[in-house]
């Protein structure tokens, strides 16, 4: 599968996901930060700044914003309806990329299952995926671990663990 019929699946698999009431990228951050300066009111508003309706139209310099030295968690903080809506754009972002990015790290950092005490929390985060999202995401691994051969031994773990009984 090339990059191009990757998209094509990845597309059609998250085709019409909304955020719906999930947790966003925003309220992530605020959850990075353990709630501070920010009121119960503020925090549900959040969602209302962003685009929350076209995973497809989120840009690298949208999700660009929540890369700083925290980036890993403030993915880590989203819901199984946030981990639905945002996974999809992260995937195509890092295929469009020529070169691991941090999107790409941002991504395979929260797509890395380990069989340990976290591995109820990882399986909350799928738990709304359907078999095709799934298939796409071990595609999407599958994939990079072709285009990213510094990153090829931890995608094959990952695959292991996880991913690869949606290939």
């Amino acid at each position: 599968m090339d990059a191009s019929e990757l998209k094509t699946k990845i597309k059609s698999a998250f085709k019409g996901v909304k955020l719906e009431d999930g947790v966003s990228l925003n309220q992530a951050k605020v959850m990075s930060n353990y709630g501070e300066g920010v009121t119960n009111v503020e925090f549900r508003n959040l969602p209302l700044k962003e685009l929350i309706d076209d995973w497809e139209s989120l840009t690298e310099d949208f999700l660009g914003d929540f890369y700083n030295e925290d980036y890993y968690e403030n993915l880590s903080h989203l819901d199984a309806k946030g981990f639905r809506y945002y996974t999809p754009a992260l995937m195509m972002i890092a295929l469009d990329a020529e070169e691991s990015s941090a999107s790409t790290q941002w991504l395979l950092y929260n797509l890395d299952f380990k069989k340990d005490g976290l591995w109820d929390y990882h399986m909350s985060k799928v738990s709304l995926l359907d078999r095709n999202q799934l298939a796409a995401i071990a595609h999407f691994l599958e994939f990079m671990s072709g285009v990213l051969p510094e990153e090829q031994k931890m995608i094959g773990r990952m695959l292991g663990r996880y991913w690869h009984q949606f290939l």
